[in-house]
Order: structure tokens, then C-alpha cells, then sequence
């Protein structure tokens, strides 16, 4: 990894990247584990033998970091940005410059260092990414969109609008997203309902209702290809998603 940054629930962001004079900063060798898993599942069936491959599920992510710091007030300063319950991210750079990001959050609160030391000292926290995968960046694309998936999940994008806007998924499904007042995101993963969220995050229910029964459900399984078509303003946003950042 060429860089790594923390990013606070909150958004605040601490670079953490060894050698580059940064106060609380990661351990050479620090990163443990924080590479994904996936098990498929199989049955059996009479008369046929061996076992049929079913599905895959991937599961959650779990590691550590070892970080330096100066001063043991630093460290609990570092400490507070985190939390047990809701995820911040760790951002990586990879040697080809590539941004990865997975959301993630304590496994538990370490034991903290004493109070008034102005000693520096190494601490250890433990982590866990629950979603189980690396984020690659946001892709976007407006009109004829082709998503390719290369990474190790299927991929559900979101549509990002405002008028009335056609919408076409492999040629052959054909709505019309409505108009909106403001700009409106749309998720089309199954598991989202077609949930309608404003630009701040909060969920537009009278569009939804109008939304929900449309056929907007699309996804892309990993190794394979699909295409989704928009008209209007409207811009098709997914992000792929790997196990291993360092793949």
C-alpha cells in the first residue's frame, strides 16, 4: 500500500501512512489480516454424484492496525474517532493509484494509555468491516452505461436524477423515473427496496411509493457484464467491490 488514511464517522480524516511525518502513524508490517473471505455452499442430490455448488456468501472482515504515537494524549485523541457501532473507513492507495475503501469499526475499545504521559508508545486496535469487501472508487456514466465487473461481488448501482428521465436495463426492461423537486438517488440493489434517498441522506417516501413498483431491480454478477440506459439528467453511479485490496 502506497498510502492510508483513516476517516472518521464524523469525516474527519487522519493519514496514517508510515515515513511521512504524520503524529500517530502506522506501524511498518502494522496492518493484520483486513483481507475478505468467501464460502460457496453445496448440496447433494440423489442419484448424482459429488455435490452441486450453490450460493456464495461472503463474510465479514476482521484485523487489526499497530500504530506509533507521540504522546499517550494523541493517542486517546486518535481513539475517540472511533467507534464500536458506527464505521468510518480506512482509505488505501495502492502502488498502481488506485483508492480502495472499507468501511470499519472497532471489534472493542482498547486499553487505553494512562493519563498525563508524555511518553510515545505502540498501540494495537482491533477492527472489523462487517460488509466483508473493499470499495473501489465511484463510477459514473450518463446515457448508454456498460459495467463490467471485475471484482469479487455483484454490483447494484444507483441512478442520480431530477426530471422525468428514461430508464433501460440490458435493452430490453423500459421505465420512466419521475420528475422530482430536487435531486433524488435512487438504489437498485434488491436488498434497498428501490428506496429513494434525498441529496443529505434522508429517505423521500412519496417518491418512493411511486418508485417501488417500477422494474428498476438491476445488478451485475461478478465476471459478467450489463447495461443499463438513462435519459434526461439523469447519471448511473456503482462502485466495484474486491476481498483482497491487494489483489
Amino acid at each position: 500500500m502506497k498510502k492510508i488514511v483513516y476517516v472518521s464517522p464524523k469525516g474527519v480524516r487522519v493519514d496514517l501512512t508510515p515515513d511521512e511525518g504524520n503524529e500517530v502513524f502506522l506501524k511498518r508490517e502494522g496492518v493484520e489480516g483486513l483481507v475478505g473471505s468467501s464460502e460457496f455452499s453445496t448440496f447433494t442430490v440423489p442419484g448424482v454424484p459429488g455435490v452441486l455448488v450453490g450460493d456464495e456468501t461472503v463474510s465479514p472482515i476482521s484485523g487489526s492496525l499497530t500504530l506509533y504515537y507521540p504522546t499517550e494524549d494523541k493517542a486517546r485523541a486518535f481513539l475517540a474517532l472511533w467507534s464500536t457501532s458506527k464505521p468510518g473507513e480506512l482509505e488505501v492507495t495502492t502502488r498502481g493509484g488506485e483508492v480502495l475503501s472499507l468501511p470499519v469499526r472497532l471489534s472493542e475499545y482498547p486499553e487505553l494509555p494512562a493519563d498525563n504521559s508524555d511518553t510515545d508508545g505502540e498501540l494495537t486496535i482491533s477492527v472489523a468491516a462487517d460488509g466483508g469487501l473493499w470499495l473501489g472508487p465511484v463510477q459514473t456514466g450518463t446515457g448508454k452505461v456498460t459495467i463490467t465487473n471485475t471484482g469479487d461481488a455483484p454490483v447494484f448501482p444507483s441512478i442520480l436524477w431530477k426530471e422525468a428521465s428514461p430508464v433501460a436495463m440490458n435493452t430490453v426492461l423500459k421505465t420512466e423515473l419521475p420528475k422530482v423537486s430536487s435531486k433524488r438517488r435512487v438504489f437498485l440493489d434488491p436488498l434497498e427496496s428501490l428506496v429513494v434517498k434525498t441529496a443529505r441522506g434522508g429517505t423521500d417516501y412519496a417518491t418512493w411509493d411511486k418508485v417501488r413498483a417500477l422494474p428498476l431491480i438491476f445488478g451485475v454478477p461478478k465476471g459478467g457484464a450489463g447495461t443499463i440506459e438513462v435519459g434526461g439528467d439523469a447519471v448511473v453511479e456503482y462502485r466495484l467491490a474486491y476481498l483482497n485490496p491487494r489483489r
